[in-house]
């Protein structure tokens, strides 16, 4: 999903939508006291969509507002509302705290298997999305304005990249927090980059890479720690 989002000049869009995401996780939290992961993500996933739909709102309604702009405008504004709803819900369960701050900041050592169940099922689908769809999606990320007279063009292409995104970010938010989670998106296709310049090569090492540092990070915290 970051190769897509770089390939897209979109590199800062992961940190727009993890931090737009807390405010719908905290809420989440805060209507139904569960810790579930599986019920909080779908809080995340809305208020990611929302942040979504409010980009291409500002984008369509002002021309005299750059994109950096607008990422910053969507970051702040609702990362703020997040940190307010976070204040509010620690006051009504005082036991939240930590369970909120273990998204925010990353606890790996908390996962439970629901967590990774839906990181599980998050990955499938974006695998599967983006193996049907590929070159629709290559396509719109190297040549948008080509695509747009294709007769396959259309808004659902853009849609289903955003979304897959979004549940991305979500699934990832148990394991990096709000506060890194973009990383993941960014850093890996990077590193590939520099190995290979064909896309679909580097998308496939950029996962590679991610599953093996993955795997290997118990170690390398030991190994650090000690």
């Amino acid at each position: 999903l970051g190769s897509f989002s770089l390939a897209r000049n979109q590199a800062l869009l992961g940190d727009v939508l993890s931090h737009a995401a807390w405010p719908g996780l905290v809420l989440a939290f805060g209507l139904t006291g569960s810790r579930n992961f599986g019920a909080l993500a779908i809080g995340a996933i809305m208020a990611g969509l929302a942040a979504i739909a409010s980009l291409d709102w500002l984008s369509r309604g002002s021309g005299r507002i750059k994109s950096d702009a607008r990422l910053a405008l969507i970051l702040s504004g609702f990362f703020g509302v997040g940190m307010l709803a976070t204040r509010q819900v620690q006051i009504s369960r005082p036991e939240s705290m930590g369970h909120l701050q273990a998204f925010l900041f990353g606890q790996t050592a908390a996962l439970m298997w629901s967590d990774v169940c839906v990181m599980g099922l998050a990955l499938v689908v974006s695998v599967t999305v983006v193996w049907l769809r590929w070159r629709d999606l290559t396509v719109l990320c190297f040549d948008p304005e080509w695509r747009k007279t294709t007769p396959t063009s259309g808004l659902s292409t853009p849609v289903i990249l955003n979304g897959i995104l979004v549940l991305g970010i979500v699934a990832g938010l148990p394991v990096a927090g709000v506060v890194l989670v973009s990383a993941l998106l960014v850093c890996l296709p990077v590193t590939a980059r520099v190995f290979t310049v064909r896309f679909a090569s580097g998308t496939i090492l950029a996962m590679t890479l991610g599953g093996v540092l993955g795997a290997l990070s118990p170690i390398l915290v030991m190994l650090i720690e000690s």
